[in-house]
Parts: structure tokens; sequence; C-alpha cells
């Protein structure tokens, strides 16, 4: 019995050491997007999760860690930036490797949706990509769930609506009862990569890209 206890404590021990300090790569993602246009494209990304909004969370925070007992652990970017400027960085990359001009267009948490369709018709790009994070955030224990909710706008150089997709969820992304962290350092960035595609290659907001 006291072998098991010494066992289970060293397992507990292991598990909060790996639970902290964990950052997801995000920015090394590759969107594979059904887009083409020799035309010009405003992008901005809009960190609108209330915890960030409201300041409880940093904008660098993606979701949580669990150690022994469920203790959670923030998880944060790989690239210490906020997460609003790796999804805008992975999605102009896409868009420029399929001929499009990106221009990019930073939006702070606490700019209004308004405002940012503002700054984006100012920056004189012929079409405007607008993305609002609402949701983003993994919880790994054992498993990974993955919860997102996230909308993208698309508007013309007069800063008019033309089309808009949205995509919601809670997924769960599988585990590994070893190792969860190294699990979910995989598991999550492939997700992420998946969702803004599927977001992205909507037709409605392919066409409106051209």
């Amino acid at each position: 019995m006291k072998k098991l206890i010494l066992a289970l404590a060293a397992i507990q021990m292991l598990l909060s050491g790996c639970a902290i300090g964990n950052k997801y790569d995000y920015r090394s993602q590759t969107l594979d997007l059904p887009v083409a246009s020799g035309g010009s494209v405003a992008v901005a990304v809009s960190d609108q999760r209330p915890y960030v909004v409201s300041g409880d969370k940093a904008a660098v925070f993606v979701g949580l860690q669990r150690a022994g007992f469920g203790i959670p652990h923030d998880v944060e970017t790989l690239s210490q930036g906020p997460l609003a400027d790796d999804f805008a960085a992975t999605i102009s990359a896409a868009l420029e490797a399929k001929g499009i001009t990106v221009k990019p267009v930073t939006v702070a948490p606490s700019v209004n949706d308004r405002n940012a369709v503002q700054a984006l018709a100012a920056s004189g790009a012929d079409k405007a990509l607008l993305i609002l994070l609402r949701e983003w955030k993994s919880d790994t224990a054992t498993n990974v769930a993955m919860m997102y909710d996230v909308k993208a706008e698309v508007f013309d150089g007069q800063g008019n609506s033309i089309a808009e997709n949205a995509v919601v969820g809670r997924d769960n992304l599988g585990g590994d009862a070893w190792d969860p962290p190294g699990h979910a350092r995989v598991a999550v960035p492939a997700a992420y990569r998946k969702i803004l595609e599927t977001l992205l290659s909507d037709p409605k907001i392919v066409e409106a890209l051209k």
C-alpha cells in the first residue's frame, strides 16, 4: 500500500509539473484556401472573448492545462503575441499564397465592430476581411476539449458587408493518458487549421474575396 501511495504521489507531481508553462504554436500552421484574386484585402482579427475584453485573461491566453486534481494552468501562444495576431498572420499568409495583396489592420479587444470596419475601410483595400473571435480556448485534462465561436465577414471597399460565415463548436480532440500536454500541443494547432479552413472555404466567403 505504501508503494502504491508513493507511486500515485510521484505521478501527481509529474502531472503538476507538465501542466505549467505550456504554449501552442499557431503561427506555423499553413492554410489551404480555395481563393484567388489579384486584388487587395485588408485583414483584421478582433478578439472579443469576454474574459479578454474584461482583462481577466491576457490576449495570449488560449486555454487550460489541468494538473492533478483538476487544477487549471493557463496555456499561451508560443509566439507570446496576442492570439488575434496569430490568427491574422496565418490568414494573411494563406491569402498572400493565392496572389492576394494583404493590408493588415490591428484592432484592440476594446474596439467595437463598427470601429473595426471603419479602420478596415480606411486602409484603401479593394475588400476587407474581419474575423471575430467570440470564443477560443482548449481545456485539457486527459482528453482535449476545444471550444470555439469564430465569425468571418467580408466587406467591399466602402465598408458594406457582402458575405459572412461562422463556425461554432465544442470538439473532443482525443487525448493521451501518459502525456496529455504533448498530445494537446499537436492536436490543438491541427484543429485550429481545420477550423479556419472550414470558416474561410465557405463558398460565400470565397466568392466575396474575388
